[in-house]
């Protein structure tokens, strides 16, 4: 009977299109700023209960200027709720605080880029109240993120612009009348209108891509501040290096496969299981090899007892140890994903049915069988994923005289060590 792999086929398509997304990172430093300023408008104007004609505006602003930020489809979309800004205000810092390693100082500054935008807003919105203290604590937020992204990109511009901002906040008095309170506030909108056009005219406008270690290093060295990194600092660089470029999965999974005649008879479809371990070395291009036990029960139907054996087992099921060796190739890599393509020729060094018998009635196993393995592999920081299929190259047993070839579909999860 002939499997039906239909579903199967589809559901392997489905996630190997989704483990070969672009996971490309860049940020627009202008426009993630711009995200923070309009979150802060919608965000403190709600606070206060005013402003409601422009709330629509501001949040379409932010939720453009979000996706203006980024990589095209490296984020989801936020649009913010206008009854409820704070959500999205979580949502995008969530987001950028769970986004992978990159060493680029912008990249690296996001969310103190992101920060300084929201509390400049607010700032900017509580100079027309007469709370004194709401406006010193927004200022005095902005100015520790200014700080913080002075030392990442290594301007001192932003660490000029945060001294400005504390030292209007120091100059508020707390103690005034709620009519002198709101005109000491209003005084201060132009130097804080000021500074935020100093800051948007410095970021650049533009996407900043990702670079390299070596520059990460650079970053350490200049500002003190360790950058997260897998890297085991008890290495010399060059074995970091060579440490990087190898890994070991180990991983557990199901199979489904069929058997195929070479006078075109399928078998029916079974499932079953694997476990393995595999070895890679190198980057981009990588060598990798890897061994498997396995069981399926595919050719059952095929395995009909003669009389005179004794079987206890009414099931068949086939089993056997795979080792394999192969090329392959990264397709995206950076410190906390790598996605990556291989194919590997694969020999069944040992081959049962039930565990120990050689053949069953006139099915008599192969001493050994060639697959060819194309496989995808997805690696998240130490979790190891994989989709594959073998192809038989040469028969894996013979019943009556026809000889039959493996069809298998692979699906793995491990964990992934450097």
């Amino acid at each position: 009977m002939t499997p039906n792999l239909t579903k199967r086929s589809w559901i392997i398509a489905i996630v190997f299109l989704w483990t070969t997304n672009a996971f490309s990172q860049a940020v627009n430093p202008f426009h993630l700023f711009n995200t923070g300023l309009n979150m802060g408008f919608l965000s403190a104007h709600v606070k206060n209960h005013t402003g409601k004609a422009n709330y629509g505006t501001w949040a379409a602003n932010a939720a453009a200027e979000w996706l203006e930020s980024w990589e095209p489809g490296f984020v989801k979309p936020i649009t913010p709720d206008i009854t409820m800004p704070s959500v999205a205000h979580n949502d995008i810092i969530y987001n950028i605080m769970h986004m992978g390693t990159c060493f680029n100082p912008y990249f690296q500054a996001r969310l103190a880029l992101y920060r300084a935008g929201f509390h400049m807003g607010e700032a900017l919105v509580q100079t027309g109240t007469s709370c004194a203290d709401c406006l010193r604590l927004d200022l005095q937020k902005s100015a520790i993120e200014l700080r913080t992204i002075s030392t990442l990109i290594r301007n001192p511009l932003f660490a000029e612009l945060s001294d400005n901002l504390n030292s209007i906040a120091a100059s508020l008095k707390s103690n005034l009348s709620g009519e002198l309170s709101m005109q000491q506030n209003q005084s201060q909108f132009a130097p804080i209108n000021s500074i935020i056009a100093s800051i948007q005219a410095d970021l650049p406008d533009a996407l900043k891509q990702c670079e390299q270690k070596e520059n990460a290093d650079e970053i350490v060295e200049s500002t003190g501040i360790p950058v997260a990194t897998a890297t085991n600092e008890s290495l010399s660089p060059k074995e970091n290096e060579r440490k990087k470029k190898r890994g070991v999965a180990l991983k557990i999974g199901l199979n489904s496969g069929s058997l195929n005649g070479d006078t075109g008879h399928k078998t029916e479809g079974k499932t079953g299981w694997l476990i393995g371990l595999d070895y890679f070395r190198g980057d981009p291009v990588f060598f990798v090899a890897g061994t498997k036990f396995w069981r399926n029960s595919a050719g059952e139907e095929l395995m009909v007892p003669l009389p005179s054996q004794q079987i206890d087992d009414e099931k068949f099921y086939i089993q056997g140890f795979t080792g394999g060796l192969g090329l392959g190739g990264n397709v995206y890599k950076n410190d906390e994903v790598k996605i990556s393509f291989s194919g590997k020729l694969n020999y069944l060094i040992s081959h049962a049915i039930n565990g120990n018998l050689s053949s069953v009635g006139n099915t008599i196993l192969s001493d050994g069988a060639f697959h060819l393995e194309i496989g995808g592999q997805m690696v998240y920081k130490l979790l190891f994923l994989e989709l594959s299929y073998e192809h038989g190259l040469s028969e894996a047993f013979t019943s009556g005289t026809e000889k039959y070839t493996y069809r298998l579909f692979n699906v793995s999860a491990g964990i992934y060590l450097n």
